[in-house]
């Protein structure tokens, strides 16, 4: 039996790794940072949420001049009931 194999020297498309950062206390700015700065090359931020409106606008505020794209964020989750 022999197998034949072919190798490719096409480079697939680099595709980014998409995040959401969940609760925004006192770590999220450390991931947050990261994904925008020394990750940016490899990760997306899309989104981030928290049940405080208080941290939400923060993030908000803070995030953009990170990106060329803001992170889509959630409404605060009284808001939704």
């Amino acid at each position: 039996m022999t197998a034949s194999a072919t190798h490719s020297t096409a480079t697939p498309t680099a595709r980014r790794s998409r995040y959401a950062v969940v609760g925004l206390g006192s770590r999220a700015r450390m991931f947050v940072r990261a994904l925008a700065s020394s990750h940016a090359a490899h990760a997306e931020l899309v989104a981030f949420c928290d049940v405080n409106s208080t941290r939400m606008q923060v993030h908000n505020r803070t995030s953009r001049g990170m990106y060329t794209t803001r992170p889509a964020t959630s409404q605060p989750l009284e808001s939704l009931r």
